[in-house]
């Protein structure tokens, strides 16, 4: 049974691509409508902007109330479930959801803002 819950879990963190239909009527392997290897270049993320980016998330992170962040970190640094959350804080799993929820929406508000205007110290 654990199995098959591990690998379920595992099926829905896995994008398909699905095959496609070309306007010929032909089928296409669903990866071509990714780039070639030749771009991979222009891709890759340089130092410089590794940087801004991380210190737009350590910014956005810092908004956060601490009870957000602590959950944030559980269930993403600790890979602890919704569930087991709940059970250390006494609290029910809905709580914890909507806790949940609201620290995500917050940080993609937080994200998307223009970080330009703002300055880091």
């Amino acid at each position: 049974m654990r199995y098959w819950k591990r690998e379920r879990l595992r099926n829905h963190r896995e994008i398909h691509i699905p095959d496609r239909t070309t306007d010929d009527g032909d089928v296409a392997v669903g990866m071509d409508i990714f780039a070639s290897g030749e771009n991979i270049a222009d891709m890759i993320m340089t130092a410089d902007e590794e940087q801004r980016l991380r210190a737009r998330l350590v910014w956005a992170l810092g908004r956060l109330s601490p009870d957000q962040r602590d959950l944030l970190r559980r269930v993403y640094g600790e890979c602890q479930s919704l569930v087991s959350v709940s059970e250390e804080l006494n609290c029910s799993r809905q709580a914890i959801q909507r806790r949940h929820e609201r620290a995500i929406r917050k940080l993609r508000r937080y994200l998307t803002t223009d970080f330009n205007k703002i300055k880091v110290h």
